[in-house]
């Protein structure tokens, strides 16, 4: 078995991504919530407000298929997210992006495409998708999603969680 390497060529390390956004569902998103438990994509919609209106109602479109293979889909949005979700009608969970996108290299590039940053299970960044909008982006970051599952299993498997779990001799 290779090394699992970022799709740019560098090689993943063992850093955690940490992240505490503001969320379209009224709580911030933390990365604690998700890390040590289940694989993330974060997809930066850092476009023209058409574009992210297609680009968000497709991956919600996709939302039952990343919930089929246990990975959490976030997207990351420039202003509020709250009111972004409400006037795109969507379930996906939506954040605030405040400089993550820059922070993960995952801001939209010259040529106009769009990223997703994609954590295992240990909330390590392992691949970025990168895809023009309207360009099948959740088709794609599946795609991705499934060929890591296949090449490293025990990296994108849903961890149990044991966070609250009862403590012994308690109810």
């Amino acid at each position: 078995r290779r090394a699992l390497k970022i799709r740019d060529g560098r090689a993943a390390g063992d850093a955690i991504i940490r992240f505490r956004q503001a969320g379209s569902h009224g709580v911030d998103v933390d990365h604690s919530a998700f890390t040590g438990k289940v694989p993330v994509a974060i997809t930066f919609a850092l476009v023209a407000d058409d574009k992210r209106s297609e680009l968000v109602q497709g991956l919600d479109a996709a939302l039952h298929d990343f919930g089929e293979r246990r990975v959490q889909l976030l997207v990351a949005v420039d202003g509020d997210p709250v009111a972004v979700a409400a006037g795109l009608d969507v379930k996906v969970t939506l954040m605030a992006d405040d400089g993550l996108g820059c922070r993960l290299g995952a801001a939209p590039d010259g040529e106009g495409r769009i990223a997703t940053v994609v954590l295992d299970n240990r909330g390590v960044a392992v691949d970025t998708v990168w895809q023009l909008p309207g360009d099948g982006h959740a088709v794609a970051v599946l795609n991705a999603l499934q060929h890591l599952a296949d090449e490293f299993p025990e990296r994108f498997e849903t961890l149990p969680d044991t966070s609250s779990a009862a403590a012994p001799g308690r109810a």
